[in-house]
């Protein structure tokens, strides 16, 4: 709840979206006929519905790229399993989930006049929420299994292109090339398009009006000298049964569609495994990440001086009772002066002290006050400006 509570301006943004959308839907799509004029409008009504959730979701790659730094960091950190953060952010995604996709079904559904029965709505909630779900987890997919947003998004628009074309509603599966129906089977498009028509037709009677029954016009009323042309119609009878439709002009059976809910519910959990197994396992980016590493060398014990050699045994000898054994490391009046625009500038001023084994020493100073210059001074990582003073180990000067 914390998670969706700070991003809760986002989170309203994509309800506000989805209310907006449902609305221009539904007035465009307004009380739509329960004869055979309306048939294939509610066809178009679910697949604008289905088009407008995948390419509204899309949206979810370029939100995973930009999660993927924070996520690498927190596991060279060892801060958390990326896998486990996966799984939490599907689990949270379900009930923004559910929250947008009430607003938008509340708002199609009725307006359009589709089946306006309680299963059938909820039905219809449900099999939108579960599509919904899945797709977002599908973007996500791609946003974490992808090396960068421009593959990202390439291969995830034309993935998304085939699965809108051959979802069921442009053509049914037995009219698909050969080579391209098997991308049906795994098109959860396809099964939510079967779904909520098999939910909107399985009680319907679609009465034969105007042009769905030949021959028409004046004179002819008697429908036993009539055909009614809309598929699955009986001879000399005026009423379609909804379910006979759609077997014979889509292939789509009613007893089916908890199948094709089943499938939607599959293709969710194989995306949320497959992108758990992805941030847990994979790194893109990983050789950008680099360190430095010192060559070690040894000491040019000839460089000693008496003063400092004399400093550091008094050092050594101050700390005789200590049951510690180890390297003193002595400074005295470090000078660090760097270039800068019409002349120098310097950073460190005379800075003496020393560091005796057995014992953690805390540096400490305000923001800017020159604890890490001082640190890379002694480690002599600096690459530029002038670096004065006397450092040694144990009394041995430190190599340069």
């Amino acid at each position: 709840m914390r998670v969706l509570w700070g991003s809760r301006v986002e989170h309203l943004l994509v309800i506000f979206t989805y209310a907006v959308f449902a609305a221009l839907m539904a007035l465009t799509f307004l009380r739509i006929s329960d004869d055979s004029s309306g048939v294939r409008v509610k066809g178009a009504l679910l697949f604008m519905v289905l088009s407008f959730v995948a390419l509204t979701e899309e949206s979810g790659v370029a939100s995973a790229m930009t999660n993927r730094r924070v996520l690498a960091k927190h596991r060279r950190l060892t801060f958390f399993h990326p896998a486990a953060l996966s799984m939490v952010q599907s689990a949270i995604e379900i009930v923004l989930t559910i929250i947008k996709c009430a607003v938008f079904a509340s708002e199609v559904y009725f307006a359009t006049n589709l089946t306006r029965t309680a299963p059938a709505f909820f039905t219809f909630t449900l099999v939108l929420t579960a599509l919904c779900t899945c797709m977002t987890e599908f973007f996500r997919l791609m946003g974490n299994g992808m090396p960068d947003i421009d593959t990202g998004l390439t291969v995830s628009g034309i993935t998304l292109l085939f699965w809108i074309m051959l979802s069921g509603y442009m053509q049914t599966t037995a009219q698909m090339h050969g080579y391209f129906r098997w991308i049906s089977y795994i098109d959860p498009l396809a099964y939510g398009f079967k779904a909520m028509m098999a939910n909107e037709f399985k009680g319907l009677e679609l009465k034969c009006t105007g042009a769905s029954l030949v021959p028409s016009g004046p004179g002819f009323d008697n429908v036993a000298h009539q055909v009614c042309t809309l598929p699955g119609a009986r001879p000399g009878e005026l009423f379609v049964q909804g379910r006979d439709y759609l077997a014979q002009a889509l292939q789509i059976y009613v007893d089916d569609r908890w199948k094709h809910f089943a499938a939607i519910i599959g293709f969710w959990a194989l995306f949320v495994i497959a992108s758990a197994l992805i941030v847990e396992f994979v790194e893109f980016g990983a050789s950008s990440h680099s360190i430095n590493v010192y060559k070690r060398r040894r000491p040019r014990v000839n460089l000693a001086t008496e003063d400092l050699v004399a400093e550091s045994s008094k050092l050594s000898h101050s700390t005789e009772g200590s049951t510690a054994s180890g390297s003193t490391l002595t400074w005295k009046y470090i000078n660090y002066t760097v270039p800068v625009k019409g002349g120098s500038k310097q950073l460190l001023d005379n800075v003496s002290g020393y560091l005796k084994p057995g014992t953690l020493t805390a540096l400490m100073g305000a923001s800017g006050a020159g604890k890490t210059t001082l640190l890379d001074a002694l480690s002599q990582r600096k690459t530029i400006g002038t670096l004065r003073g006397e450092m040694l180990m144990s009394g041995m000067p430190l190599p340069r």
